[in-house]
């Protein structure tokens, strides 16, 4: 057996960097494994896993080195990219939640990529279970337990159809392959996570239910659900003691929501292995619990988790967005990469004070706490923070009883878009959207491969006129439910629909032309998106779609171009398989983000910079957060027209002087549809007047009693 000396070499030839507490923390691993097997009668067993313990030790330091070398890359091109800003600070801003300033030049911002990312994998969701009819009895948690049982069973050895249902046995194979594909996302973006046995979907843990139980209640729940490898990486000796306080660990590190939080210093396996050291402490936090089979698993999530099944599969599909998103832009350990930056930025520009001023902006800080999750964690009081959501809740449902009445603006919020984009379409596209009815032609199965009209699956509907929407909990699926009932997800899903898909077919027409020869405006939108002339040259040989007699270009056809020609823009022959199929992803994530992006400034949806201001970067449950959201609710419309339409018209156009006869155009359609909206919500509410009176009188179902 070698000596002491002889290992701390061998760690050295692996990990050169390796630091003295990075070995001495490697060396305690070692002895918790021989403590907890004994010296004797078991020295094969202690062997066999020191070797694995070897192996990870070795195979951290390879992603290290990759995630160094990565993160080395990435630092730059988000140095190159926020020096050709009008200041730096508009340049970190930019990285984060994009901007309505046109530039060449730009990098492909972190919102931009959640939303693709999140849309593309939804679309994949929906359209699968449409296509087997499962989707009103997987919406429905009907089949949750079944489903959770033959997910368990989709490994090495399980049992497929143990739960005797085939409907279930296939929405469970569906749903395997979407978590496949965010798995894939997320490895692809930096992260390092294997399949794993008996995996259903990524666990949700409501911090809220977590917080209003305590310890001895969650210990008593989920104990006898765990499976005895829950506790293989534990330290130390497997006493019921030690396990109590294995537990106690987790449940803490769960209630305080680090696992939701898409940071380096996360739970979801996002950041780089720092060290052995960082291993144990790394796997304590995260993807730790196993449950004994998928019935378990149900159980628990059930009692602890979001809600039902479809809403936890929406929930990790939103969580892979936000960390495969993350790390595209900013890197495996995006809090170090972002400060980092703003150092760097401070000592370029410490001589010009205002460019340093930029810098120094809490909006900044803002909106890295939306895209990276902060401001969804309970960072104060859980029933302070409960308290809050159930009355701004219940305000919204009071006050908005009519928001679908509300919306004729809408038509032209989006008209204008459209006319911003040099489209041809407008209020009939719009209107085409909202007659299409939901998923039964194919125009709408032409909309649900872009991912656009897909809140209401998403849960994303409340968000649009409150500060409420992706908070989970029975009150926000109480806030979804009458959401749809008073039309809203019905008025907001059919009109995004119509304007994405005028939106593929105009990109249908500009690819029979070369970058320089496009439409000017649209020209100029894709570069925001950082679409440029290389890009567009391969993305406008993707294949087109073909729906009710129009062709459309869907970022799913650019996953249909051959190797030789992205090899081609790539400029290697000898690109391997995995570079050619993340370089597709990428350009798909690029045409779908610029896609997503557009749509919710035609449909007017707030985004990170309005959700940095509607909550000032704070964590829910501490009081300046909740009593700025409270003061904001009802705001982030009118703040989200402020800061896309009109910041689109003055800022997007190059000379703010082009924007002022379409603000007016805008002003005056606005003023118009807004007083058919009233109109339209005396009606119904039998307070009209003069001829609104006599149309009250002859519809039975108004009149005034």
């Amino acid at each position: 057996m070698p000596s002491t000396t002889e290992c701390i070499a061998r760690l050295r030839k692996i990990k050169p960097d390796i630091t003295d507490a990075e070995i001495e923390a490697a060396f305690d691993d070692v002895d918790n494994i021989l403590t907890r097997t004994g010296h004797s009668g078991q020295e094969r067993h202690a062997r066999d896993l020191i070797k694995d313990k070897s192996y990870e030790a070795y195979l951290q330091a390879l992603i290290l080195k990759r995630d160094m070398l990565a993160n080395r890359a990435k630092a730059a091109e988000l140095l190159a990219s926020v020096e050709g800003a009008k200041t730096p600070g508009d340049g970190v801003s930019e990285t984060l939640a994009g901007s309505n300033t046109p530039r060449a030049g730009k990098i492909t911002s972190v919102e931009t990529r959640q939303k693709a990312i999140e849309a593309d994998l939804a679309s994949q969701l929906v359209e699968k279970l449409d296509k087997a009819g499962l989707t009103g009895v997987f919406a429905r948690g009907e089949l949750d337990r079944q489903i959770s049982m033959e997910m368990f069973e989709m490994r090495p050895g399980g049992t497929p159809g143990i739960s005797g249902s085939k409907d279930a046995r296939k929405i469970a194979e569906i749903l395997k392959g979407i978590n496949d594909q965010s798995l894939r996302m997320l490895n692809d973006a930096g992260a390092f996570i294997r399949n794993m046995d008996g995996y259903i979907v990524k666990q949700s843990h409501s911090q809220d239910k977590l917080r209003r139980s305590t310890f001895d209640e969650w210990l008593a729940t989920i104990e006898p659900l765990l499976d005895p490898r829950t506790f293989d990486e534990m330290a130390g000796p497997q006493t019921p003691a030690r396990r109590r306080e294995f537990l106690q660990e987790i449940h803490t590190a769960l209630a305080s929501g680090i696992h939701i939080k898409s940071t380096g210093d996360s739970a979801d396996a996002l950041s780089g292995f720092k060290g052995p050291g960082n291993l144990a402490k790394k796997i304590s936090q995260g993807r730790v619990i196993h449950f004994r089979n998928g019935a378990a698993w149900h159980d628990y999530n059930a009692k602890y988790g979001v809600g039902n099944l479809s809403a936890a599969v929406m929930y990790g599909i939103r969580n892979t967005a936000r960390s495969a998103g993350l790390m595209r832009v900013y890197g495996t350990n995006p809090q170090n990469a972002f400060e980092t930056l703003l150092t760097k930025l401070r000592e370029t520009h410490r001589s010009n004070s205002k460019f340093v001023a930029s810098l120094e902006s809490s909006t900044l800080r803002w909106q890295m706490a939306v895209v990276d999750g902060t401001v969804d964690q309970v960072g104060g009081s859980a029933t302070f923070a409960a308290i809050a959501h159930t009355i701004r809740s219940v305000q919204s449902m009071a006050k908005l009883g009519m928001a679908s009445l509300s919306s004729f603006a809408d038509f032209g919020l989006a008209a204008g878009e459209l006319r911003f984009q040099g489209s041809a379409g407008g209020r009939g596209s719009s209107l085409k959207g909202m007659a299409s009815g939901r998923r039964s032609t194919e125009f709408r199965a032409a909309a649900d491969s872009l991912g656009v009209g897909l809140d209401g699956t998403l849960g994303h509907i409340a968000s649009r006129f409150s500060t409420e929407g992706d908070v989970p909990g029975r009150m926000s699926k109480m806030m979804t439910t009458f959401f749809k009932l008073n039309g809203l997800q019905w008025w907001t899903d059919s009109l995004k629909r119509g304007v994405g898909v005028q939106m593929a077919y105009d990109l249908a027409v500009a690819a029979t032309r070369t970058f320089d020869a496009m439409d000017p405006k649209l020209r100029g939108l894709l570069q925001q998106y950082d679409i440029n002339a290389r890009e567009w040259d391969v993305i406008r040989q993707a294949p087109l779609k073909m729906a009710d007699g129009r062709r459309y270009l869907s970022p799913d056809g650019i996953a249909d171009l051959s190797d030789d020609v992205i090899a081609n823009y790539l400029g290697r022959t000898d690109a391997s398989a995995s570079t050619l199929r993340r370089t597709r992803d990428d350009l798909s994530q690029r045409l779908r983000g610029y896609i997503m992006d557009r749509v919710d400034y035609a449909v007017i949806t707030p985004g990170v910079r309005e959700r940095a201001y509607m909550t000032v970067g704070k964590q829910r449950g501490t009081i300046g957060r909740e009593m700025v959201q409270t003061l904001m609710q009802f705001k982030g419309f009118p703040l989200s027209v402020i800061m896309r339409t009109l910041g689109r018209e003055v800022y997007g156009r190059g000379n703010w002087k082009k924007g002022v006869v379409p603000i007016v155009g805008l002003m005056v359609e606005l003023t118009a549809l807004g007083y058919i909206a009233d109109s339209a919500k005396r009606v119904f509410k039998g307070e009209a007047a003069g001829w609104r009176a006599r149309l009250v009188w002859r519809l039975p179902f108004c009149r005034p009693e």
